[in-house]
Parts: C-alpha cells; sequence; structure tokens
C-alpha cells in the first residue's frame, strides 16, 4: 500500500472491493439541501454526485474538499442514519468528517490576523478546504 493516507485509515482504499458504486446519496438528503439551499433539484444531484467523487477519490486526491462540496457534506452527515448506512454500505466502513482547524480553547485570545474562511466555526456552515475525512 503505497498512499500513506489509505495506510493509516483516512481515506478510502480504491482497491478495496468493499467499495460498491450502486450505493447512492439518498433523494430526501439532496432534495432537503436543494430546499434549504434554494438551488433547484439538477444542481443539488450534480453537487452531492461530485460529493461521492470526492468521498471514493479522497485517498488519490490527497486534498481537503472545496467548500461548496464540504456544504454539501455536513447536510448529509446530519441525516445520521442515512449517512452511516451509505458509508457501510458503499465503504465497508464509517467515514469521519475530521477538521483540520487547531482547536482554541474558550480563554484563548486570537488576533484577527489568524483568523481566515477557511478556519472551522462550530457556528458557521462548513469548513471547506480546514478538514478531511478518517475512516474506522
Amino acid at each position: 500500500m503505497n498512499n500513506p493516507l489509505v495506510a493509516h485509515g483516512l481515506a478510502p482504499d480504491l482497491e478495496d472491493t468493499r467499495m460498491r458504486s450502486d450505493v447512492r446519496i439518498p433523494d430526501e438528503v439532496i432534495g432537503r439541501f436543494a430546499y434549504k439551499s434554494g438551488v433547484s433539484w439538477e444542481s443539488a444531484v450534480e453537487l452531492f454526485g461530485r460529493l461521492e467523487l470526492y468521498l471514493d477519490n479522497a485517498a488519490a486526491a490527497k486534498r481537503p474538499p472545496s467548500k461548496e462540496l464540504d456544504t454539501a457534506w455536513h447536510e448529509f452527515i446530519l441525516h445520521t442514519r442515512q449517512y452511516a448506512e451509505y458509508c457501510i454500505n458503499r465503504y465497508g466502513r464509517y467515514v469521519h468528517h475530521v477538521p483540520l482547524s487547531p482547536i482554541r480553547l474558550p480563554n484563548e485570545t486570537v488576533s484577527a490576523e489568524s483568523m481566515n474562511s477557511s478556519d472551522c466555526d462550530v457556528s458557521g456552515p462548513s469548513c471547506g478546504p480546514s478538514c478531511t475525512l478518517s475512516l474506522e
């Protein structure tokens, strides 16, 4: 195994025969995202198709998702049962969303210069390029 992300369980193994491409993100997840985001059904389907490709190829890509993909991923994760079933059925294991931003303690002072739009914020809609995935 040449890819260290796969070797450490941080990305799907594309050689793993347990990955099933016939398992798809449920329509109700896509529909809810379209409704909440104010985008067309077609746009939401296209975005979630790209999310599936990202999750399938994350080991090869070695990069975090775009902010747009991460927003869709966050919505999918909110549907905990469907997300867990999808991961187990498609990858044979649960795919975790892992923030990469440094942890800030409540009493920590953070300068304006150290803050940027890619920092994960629990109150925000997405952590964009500051997250990755992990497999159990």
